[in-house]
């Protein structure tokens, strides 16, 4: 028994698989109003979902983001990353906290 053309469209939407979880997230450079991190690239992400204090700011296509320089001097900032593709998007990272540098 042969299956549908629809049922065959069903079985590839079922095998998209959501991204992983992106992982080893690190800073690359802390200023006194922003802040930069990178992590590793996750297979099949298009794009990357950037949250600040539990609330979505930025989408990005790569594994790095630099926020804009408005942040506050000596503060901490709690960030996570989810990954996404076309099957949705991934559950969100561990927080990652990064501390902006006292102004000089």
């Amino acid at each position: 028994m042969r299956a549908s053309p629809q049922c065959l469209r069903l079985l590839r939407k079922h095998k998209r698989l959501r991204p992983n979880v992106p992982r080893n997230i690190t800073a690359k450079s802390a200023t006194s109003n922003q802040v930069s991190f990178s992590w590793d690239a996750v297979k099949g992400a298009t794009s990357y979902n950037i949250y600040r204090f539990y609330a979505k700011i930025s989408t990005v296509s790569t594994n790095s983001y630099t926020s804009n320089p408005n942040l506050k001097p000596d503060t901490a900032y709690i960030f996570n990353v989810s990954a996404v593709n076309s099957a949705g998007e991934s559950e969100r990272s561990a927080n990652f906290t990064i501390r902006t540098e006292k102004e000089s």
